[in-house]
């Protein structure tokens, strides 16, 4: 069997995080609301929309900060973080707010260094877990 490298795992890991977010945040019938606009589309017209752009490790299948969004919120505006950021500080408040921020950022609340990493392993965990949330 082939190894199969970090990079395309991770890859893989995205887009099974990405079809779990786009389903269950949509109704019975695959109908999905936009974060942002409140547009409603069938879950495969949406995607997957992070509240703070990034790709880093810290925050990138933070379940907290990624939900349906509509391709013209997510790509055309540049996902509108004010919009977006509003709704995560009345949905989690003010201090996980600054949490996810400082996350984003690579520090924890006492301003240390943090980093997270993933492993082949523990990317297919989660995603075993992904799957098993869309049964």
């Amino acid at each position: 069997m082939a190894k199969r490298s970090y990079k395309a795992t991770k890859e893989r890991a995205w887009n099974v995080f990405s079809e779990y977010i786009r389903k269950k945040y949509s109704d019975k019938n695959g109908i999905g609301t936009c974060i942002t606009c409140g547009v409603t589309k069938p879950w495969k017209e949406l995607q997957a929309g992070h509240a703070f752009a990034s790709r880093c490790n810290n925050i990138l299948f933070l379940e907290d900060i990624v939900r349906p969004q509509c391709y013209s919120c997510n790509v055309r505006k540049g996902g509108m973080p004010d919009e977006y950021h509003a709704w995560v500080m009345e949905e989690y408040g003010e201090d996980r707010y600054y949490e996810i921020l400082r996350l984003k950022h690579g520090k924890d609340a006492e301003g240390n260094c943090v980093s997270t990493k993933f492993t082949i392993e523990s990317l297919d965990e989660m995603m075993a877990e992904w799957k098993e949330g869309m049964e």
